[in-house]
């Protein structure tokens, strides 16, 4: 019995990463397949092009977090990979927000195997924040 629901938030950020294997479908059959390994339902997928206009993609993303944030019956959301998560060190700190205040809400990244939650360690937490913080420049 599948207990735990999930968003699914797909992200490409550049046509390069549409044409060469991290394309919104590719990201969506991983997710599914993943999804289905772990017992986790789909509650909601988004999927966001960055290459549109970025203030509507801004616009989306929020309302994606807030519901994430907000939503009593999905406590995951999934992502292709750590550097889907966010576009900057702020978005990151947001995430991160939610996952503190709420011990069961779990960020989950397919193709890294990987899983942040209230109960990740220390050291590991850092190395996201670290991730989060190269990845911005």
């Amino acid at each position: 019995m599948l207990d735990k629901n999930a968003i699914l938030l797909l992200r490409v950020s550049t046509k390069e990463q549409k044409d060469e294997g991290f394309s919104l479908e590719a990201q969506e059959r991983l997710a599914l397949e993943y999804t289905k390994e772990k017992s986790i339902a789909v509650y909601k997928i988004y999927k966001l092009d960055e290459t549109a206009s970025k203030s509507e993609y801004r616009v989306r993303y929020r309302k994606i977090l807030e519901e994430f944030k907000t939503s009593d019956s999905v406590h995951i959301l999934i992502f292709d990979k750590f550097d889907r998560s966010s576009r900057s060190l702020k978005d990151w700190v947001e995430i991160h927000e939610i996952i503190k205040k709420d011990n069961r809400k779990e960020l989950h990244f397919t193709r890294d195997n990987k899983i942040l939650s209230a109960t990740t360690s220390p050291t590991d937490k850092f190395l996201y924040n670290v991730m989060a913080a190269v990845g911005e420049n």
